[in-house]
């Protein structure tokens, strides 16, 4: 009874074997509640097992509980509504009921008889020493044990629980459990469970405390417990990821961490890395190493010589050592190193053990010195196959191993081993301790500082003052923590960074964290209350807090969407912003604690962005694609402009300095400057950097962040010096700089040149010089240029010059005269004859040397050596004798040879009237081994040359003494397309007589015709002979045909007149025909029949002119044109009112007049309607917008998806296989969160065949999924307070996105491989998917992929429609989340559906008694005047509202003072992103539509929520009715008027 010696008794015939129970005798009955039988086996016996009674037909579903009493067994029937308790004789038979009232999923049984369990006796009543736990073994034997969960230890005496001194701490990841093992106590002793989480991975101990730090990579988070297993708290979850290591610096109080993680700011997602160190006590956060990490695992500190070693894998693997905090990295190992996964220290010596994960390798474990030399490998033969974790004290190595399943202990100098736990599930985290611990008070070059984060220092450093990431304050030059003056902040996502500019101190702080799923974009800051405002995208919200305490956020504003650029007017404390998805420039004073100050100062923008406010205007930029532009606006007047309207494709930034307009273009890659009303526009920096964002501008410096880059630069507009002052970012946007201002003083101490920049000046250099260590003196360079691009140089370099940057001075640019050219760059001159100048240098030519020249020329980049003359090695021209023999002179020709530097050669020239024959070259090279490369006998000139042109005749000779000079070009007539042809041509002899002539060639005839073709248009050739024999001339010239006149339009399409009530109408005609007298190529409209045309006007008349061109192929052309004249007429429909907790976006768009409705904060559309077209005068859907609230359901569910590739045919058993896959899963502990069962062996399906998400899909594949189920423990109904609510179903959101992670983890790491028949059968890393969450909502809440809607009073739940629908006439409902409506009293009626208040049932008038008939002729009389006159006043005034109503159409108001929103395009809106990412399901996608918009991520389906709908469509309406939700689902106006518009009822 101790739990050794453990036996397997039955392993066959086995699915859910649930619940035993053991006879007196022996007898073992066991339940399975997959095969809904009991069995039984004789445990003294060897005879197998029996069954007892199959209960198949009893009940088909799952039966878990099983007791025995006397002869009988009972046991429990799980049932969909009850569930049940039968009992059956021991020797089976059949089953009798007993109770079916429980609920549906009875577990155990039990059953108490005092007599059955009295004068038992055994090891532990005959003698029982144990201090705490006597186990009996048998009748006389018994052990001692401790209690699990506490940190005594059963000590060597192995009788009395002690508390341990030296002790392993080790995770099993699988369990989620921190275990903590004696190592000084008896051999029997066991593991204690400290704590239970769900995913430890790393571990350190801190004995001042008695404390363990771990961290759960499940839910993102470190946390801390007691040795004994109490005060188990989170201690740190903003911005924690996957933490690997863990280390613990005892005599400074300081905890030190591995952090690492994905954000989806973009569509792929951007991945972060990081060492942090932390306070013990939650202070003085701060990130030390952040660039040049890709998987930080290990980490390990030497505090006394002051380094910190750490692992890292993925892209450069490797093994590395810094300071303390994080600087002057060395690299310990980089070859060979594959997944370096656990590291530990001795006084001498690095330990580390590599898996070798990645590769077929075998798991080692090496060491070399603290700085990396002598590398060796340990060679004991240590069970090692996926280790993970290490630790060394006194002479033993300490290991744990996923694929062992067990924590080692190994001695490292006789090589012995033993296994000191097995069966760990995933063993991470191990760390050897004891409970006394070191020293507790430091004694170093830290004891006395005041610095917040003092390091101690090394044998190369002393100790430095490091300040933590918030509060404000830099590093300063005298080593303490200040605030600086001028300082900038970077928005990144999750972080706002900040960077002192005054001092050397250039680290980013962190001075606000948000969460993982957060999303900062805009910021700015209100200098006099010191106060920073941020722009959450994420949940649409503008957040605040005090800067120098910025870790108490608070809302500001909370109606917003997605705001790209914020702004402050100081003087009037206001603050300005651009919503993009409302399409609005908004403003709000900055003391609004209600929002009654809120104004929506500009609507129906595109895509508006950056926002600057500057003496009384507004400026903004509009990242329209194709219509990119600035634009200002006078704040009282409301007047705008375009000020920049063209050379723009993405204006992200915006910045104002001394009476100048600075624009960042991301995707031109440019900054802009100009005048404030747009004119006298430069550019700088064009291409030097990549998708710029956020732009501040302070004296001749910029400021600007890089989207591409991840970071932040400085750049002058004098020098175009650009530094990068901080990178390692995520995705940064927007910049704010504070103070900035900078200067050179008089006695500065830069040796050459000073440049002001933001806070102070840098050093530059003169040419040829570079600035030495300490950046301020200037030392000689090498004079090295590299081209780049022109637009670096301030000024326009000559021709013979390029903009190029100096090597010896990067970021310094200049114009340099070429190679052969001499001048400073903005004039050159050629290098003079026997001069040279070989590149790019600002020197002048040199001298050619001796024996060497330039042979006359100008503008040489070396000299020639002289004949006879060769280039030696060292450069200089030498007496040289050409190797091969001479080659001899050809006819007609001659050679000319000599050196060519140090290549001897002979060119071949021939002379005039004579070629090389056609296999003739005509250089010949000298070889080294002394032959000619080429012809050995170059005498092949031949001729003469075939004549081109007219002959020149020799005396005697014939000639023409008339040949067409140059072309001869002939017009085909308007009618046709051929033309008749002449020349003037005359041939003489010697003597002056006429000779005969003739055209060579078939191609034409002299005279003759000729058509108008491709070929006669190019022009034909014509070569003309005149004499024989060698008395040969030639004229020849070109004849070509051309057609000068345009083609003939024959049907022009006539006017039309189109009527339409739509704002866009298609609209046809017949084509248009033309004919040309040679041919015709095309007939092309600007508009092609079938066109839609936009509609811009309401209720009036506009032209759209279309005009047609016929062109030929000789290019002329013919137009005509005609009007399309389209007359608008709509009937109006009337105004919608914004719901509480919403706003409504109105505008035309291509087709109709919509609204697109937008929830705030935590509301969503209520059903799918969040969009209302007016159409022929009505909306569709015809109901007012409303909004409700989300809420928590009972439980979410999801699938998690992961597949086995092509193993299903070797296999072999799959039940089998399935079976050990769900043991796996189980043992992982991924079923199991806090106290709750989020999956069982019911959640697993395993199939063979294809996934469909695989774009190669084979029938072999193993696809597992399993349902994780996330319960509502905290409430089984709704819960009324909205807050708490919400807070309840982000909890469970993260919940299931936490368990989803985890299975991913282990997906791909190789957790879930398993081993069948001796083969490891391995998951597929890229294969793991996640099904959209589907919730189970309570009872009256409409369900979606977010959460439920709970009903709105008015209305009802239909359960076979999951839909809310209104109640009917003459009912009502006035709360929400009900499953029916109450009827009205009898007597009374509604006037009209979703009645939300019993005071809408209405009573009729009484019935008045007859008057007399004159009376009632009389008074009809007067009532149908009066009425006559009434219609006519109202007819008129209905009309001139409506004339008023038009030219406000798309200005109007929404109600609540939500102000007028934008234009809407296609009946599309913005989509808000879902809040709810469940594992990575969020991020699968292609690339974003548009890679501008960070927002446009391929996420989660959107939630769609079904239309609230009416019960009966074609109830007619006597007039409207209007009623107000006051609850907290949703506050709305509801309109229900069937009958025609609120005007007409007038």
């Amino acid at each position: 009874m101790d739990g050794e010696n453990p036996q397997s008794l039955v392993n066959t015939d086995l699915y859910w074997p649930n619940e035993i129970v053991i006879d007196s005798q022996g007898a073992l009955y066991w339940i399975d509640g997959y095969y809904r039988k009991i069995h039984k086996l004789l445990t003294s016996g060897s005879q197998p097992a029996s069954q007892v009674v199959d209960l198949s037909s009893l009940s088909t579903d799952a039966m878990f509980g099983l007791s025995l009493h006397g002869s009988t067994l009972y046991f429990t029937v799980w049932g969909d509504v009850a569930g049940s308790v039968y009992s059956v004789p021991t020797s089976g038979g059949t089953p009798s009921l007993l109770a079916d009232d429980f609920s549906d999923k009875p577990f155990g049984l039990a059953i108490s008889d005092p007599a059955v369990q009295s004068g038992t006796n055994n090891g532990c009543t005959v003698s029982n020493p144990c201090s705490h736990l006597c186990l009996p073994t048998g009748p006389t034997d018994r052990s001692c044990a401790c209690p699990s969960y506490d940190d005594m230890t059963l000590s060597s005496d192995g009788v009395t629980c002690t508390f341990a001194d030296e002790f392993l701490l080790y995770c099993a990841g699988g369990d989620g459990q921190i275990h903590m093992l004696a190592l000084d106590g008896h051999e029997s002793g066991r593991s204690i469970v400290v704590d239970q989480t769900a995913r430890c991975v790393a571990l350190d101990y801190d004995a001042p405390s008695g404390m363990i730090y771990y961290s759960d990579v499940a839910f993102r988070e470190i946390r801390r417990v007691d040795l004994n297993g109490e005060n188990s708290e989170t201690f740190l979850l903003k911005g924690i990821g996957i933490v690997d290591g863990l280390a613990i610096d005892q005599l400074h109080r300081r905890l030190y961490f591995t952090n690492w993680n994905f954000v989806y700011a973009t569509n792929t997602g951007e991945e972060w890395a990081r060492i942090e160190m932390i306070n013990l006590d939650g202070s003085n956060r701060r990130r030390i190493i952040e660039s040049g990490l890709y998987r930080p695992r290990a980490i390990n500190l030497d505090v006394q010589n002051g380094y910190m070693y750490y692992t890292d894998w993925n892209v450069h693997p490797g093994i590395f050592r810094t300071d303390l905090d994080g600087q002057n990295r060395l690299v310990i190992q980089s070859q060979n190193i594959e997944n370096p996964n656990g590291l530990a220290l001795t006084p001498s010596s690095i330990y580390w053990i590599d898996s070798h994960y990645n590769s077929d390798l075998d798991a080692v474990m090496e060491y070399s010195d603290l700085d990396g030399n002598n590398r060796q490998e340990v060679t004991y033969n240590f069970p090692m196959k996926v280790p993970f974790d290490m630790d060394i004290a006194n002479g033993k190595v300490y290991w744990s191993d996923w694929n062992e399943t067990a924590i080692f202990e190994g001695d490292l100098t006789t090589g012995n081993h033993r296994k000191l736990v097995g069966g760990v599930i995933d063993a991470m985290g191990i760390k050897y301790a004891t409970r006394s611990g070191g020293p507790t008070e430091p004694v170093d070059d830290c004891t006395a500082s005041s610095c917040p984060i003092c390091v101690v220092g090394n044998a190369e450093e002393n100790a430095k003052c490091v300040c933590p990431d918030k509060g404000g304050k830099v590093s300063g030059d005298n080593g303490q923590c200040t605030e600086p003056s001028s300082f900038l902040l970077v928005a990144d996502v999750m972080d706002i960074r900040m960077v002192g500019l005054e001092s050397s101190d250039r680290y980013g702080y962190a001075v606000v964290q948000a969460y993982e799923d957060d999303n900062i974009v805009a910021i700015a800051y209100d200098s006099t209350n010191r106060k920073l405002y941020w722009s959450n995208v994420h949940d649409g919200t503008i957040r605040r807090a005090d800067f120098f305490n910025s870790e108490d956020h608070e809302d500001f504003y909370n109606g917003a969407y997605v705001i790209d650029g914020m702004d402050i007017d100081e003087a009037n404390q206001m603050i300005y912003w651009t919503d993009y998805e409302l399409k609005t420039i908004e403003r709000m004073s900055l003391s609004d604690v209600d929002g009654s100050t809120h104004e929506v100062l500009k609507t129906n923008l595109t895509s508006p962005r950056a926002i600057v406010v500057h003496n009384g205007y507004v400026y903004w930029t509009d990242w329209t694609p194709g219509d990119a532009k600035v634009v200002r606006m006078n704040i009282n007047t409301k007047v705008e402009e375009e000020i920049i309207q063209s050379g723009l494709q993405t204006p992200n930034g915006l910045a104002i300095s001394n009476k100048k307009l600075y624009v960042i273009d991301g995707d031109g890659l440019k900054i802009i400057r100009t005048s404030l009303d747009g004119s006298n526009e430069e550019s700088f920096l064009t291409g030097r950097f990549n998708h710029g964002y956020g732009l501040q501008v302070v004296g001749d410096s910029l400021l600007f962040t890089s989207w591409d880059d991840n970071a932040v630069y400085l750049a002058n507009t004098q020098s175009k010096r650009v530094e990068k002052i901080l990178d390692g970012l995520i995705r940064p946007t927007e910049i704010i700089l504070i103070g900035g201002t900078g200067g050179c003083p008089p006695n500065n101490d830069c040796s050459d040149l000073c440049e002001e920049v933001p806070g102070g000046y840098h050093c530059l250099c003169n040419s040829s010089k570079k600035l030495d260590e300490d950046m301020k003196t200037c030392i000689t360079c090498s004079d090295t240029w590299l081209v780049t691009s022109p637009s670096l140089c301030r000024s326009q370099c000559h021709v013979n010059a390029d903009c190029t940057e100096d090597v010896c001075n990067p970021d310094q640019y200049r114009c340099v005269c070429k190679g052969g050219y001499q001048g400073d760059g903005s004039s050159c001159t050629e290098c003079p004859v026997n001069t040279f100048k070989e590149t790019h240098s600002t020197a002048n030519c040199q001298n050619c040397q001796a024996h060497s020249s330039t042979k006359g020329y100008t503008g040489r980049t070396q000299c020639t050596c002289d004949d006879t003359y060769i280039r030696d090695s060292d450069g200089t021209c030498v007496l040289g004798e050409p190797l091969c023999a001479d080659l001899t002179k050809p006819n007609h020709g001659d050679l000319l040879c000599g050196y060519e530097n140090t290549v001897y050669k002979c060119v071949l020239q021939c002379d005039v009237g004579y070629m090389p024959a056609p296999s003739q070259g005509t250089q010949f090279i000298c070889q080294s081994n002394g032959q000619w490369h080429g012809t050995t006998s170059p005498d092949s000139c031949v001729g003469p040359r075939s004549p081109i042109t007219t002959t020149t005749p020799s005396p005697g000779r014939p000639v023409f003494t008339q040949c067409p000079d140059g072309d001869l070009t002939f017009n085909v007539p308007p009618d046709g397309d051929t033309v008749d042809i002449d020349a003037d041509i005359r041939a003489e002899d010697g003597n002056g007589n006429v000779i005969p002539h003739e055209i060579v060639g078939d191609n034409v005839q002299i005279p003759g015709t000729l058509q108008f073709s491709d070929q006669t248009k190019a022009g034909i050739h014509v070569r003309v002979k005149a004499g024989d024999g060698e008395d040969v001339v030639w004229c020849e010239f070109l004849v070509k045909v051309r057609d000068p006149h345009p083609p003939t339009i024959t049907y022009c399409p006539p006017e039309q007149t189109v009527t339409t009530s739509q704002t866009k109408v298609r609209v046809y005609w017949d084509e248009p025909r033309a004919t040309d007298n040679t041919e015709l190529d095309s007939i092309i409209t600007d508009r092609e029949s079938g066109s839609e045309f936009i509609v811009t006007v309401t209720n009036g008349v506009e032209t759209h002119t279309v005009t047609v061109t016929a062109s030929d192929t000789s290019g002329g052309k013919a137009t005509c044109s005609f009007d399309i004249k389209i007359t608008h007429n709509q009937e109006e429909c009337s105004t919608l009112s914004a719901p509480d907790y919403g706003a409504l976006t109105c505008g035309p768009t291509d087709t109709v007049y919509q609204c697109a409705l937008h929830c705030r904060g935590r509301r969503v559309p209520t059903g799918e309607v969040d969009l209302f077209q007016c159409i022929d005068g009505s909306w569709n859907p015809d109901s007012q917008p409303s909004c409700s609230r989300l809420a928590p359901g009972s439980d979410i569910s999801a699938f998690a998806r992961f597949m086995y590739e092509d193993i299903c045919d070797v296999l072999g058993d799959l039940q089998e296989f399935i079976d050990n896959l769900q043991a796996r899963i189980m043992d992982h502990g991924l079923c199991r969160l806090r106290n709750s069962q989020v999956c069982t062996a019911d959640s697993f399906n395993v199939r063979c065949g294809k996934n469909g998400r695989r774009k190669r899909q084979a029938e072999n594949d193993l696809i597992v999924e399993l349902e994780i189920k996330i319960s509502n423990d905290v409430n089984d109904s709704p819960i009324e307070d909205e807050e708490e609510s919400f807070d309840l179903l982000e909890t469970m959101q993260r919940d299931m996105n936490n368990t989803m992670d985890t299975i991913e983890y282990l997906v791909k790491n190789g957790s879930l491989d398993l081993e069948i028949n001796g083969e490891v059968i391995q998951s597929d890393p890229n294969s793991f998917d996640v099904t959209e969450p589907v919730w189970t909502c309570f009872e009256g809440h409409m369900t979606t992929t977010d959460g439920c809607v709970p009903c709105p009073a008015g209305s009802y739940y239909d359960q076979s429609m999951n839909e809310c629908i209104f109640c009917p006439e003459n009912e009502y409902q006035t709360e929400e989340a009900q499953l029916e409506c109450d009827r009205c009293e009898d007597g009374t009626f509604t006037e009209g559906i979703g009645n939300y208040r019993e005071s809408h049932c209405l009573t009729p008038p009484p019935e008045t008694g007859a008057f007399p008939l004159v009376i009632v002729i009389v008074v009809v009389a007067v009532v149908v005047v009066l009425l006559l006159i009434i219609i006519v006043v109202v007819v008129v005034m209905v009309k001139r509202n409506k004339k008023e109503a038009k030219s406000k159409k798309d200005t109007e108001y929404a109600r609540n003072n939500e102000g007028f929103y934008d234009e809407i395009d296609d009946g599309k809106k913005p989509k808000r992103l879902n809040t709810v990412k469940v594992g990575k399901a969020m991020y699968d996608g292609g690339e974003c539509e548009n890679p501008n918009d960070y927002t446009s991520l391929e996420d989660v389906k959107i939630s769609e929520y079904e239309t609230l709908k009416r019960k009966d469509d074609n109830v007619a309406r006597s007039e409207d009715i209007e009623f107000k939700h006051n609850d907290l689902a949703a506050a709305n106006t509801f309109t229900g008027s069937t009958n025609g518009t609120a005007e007409e009822k007038v």
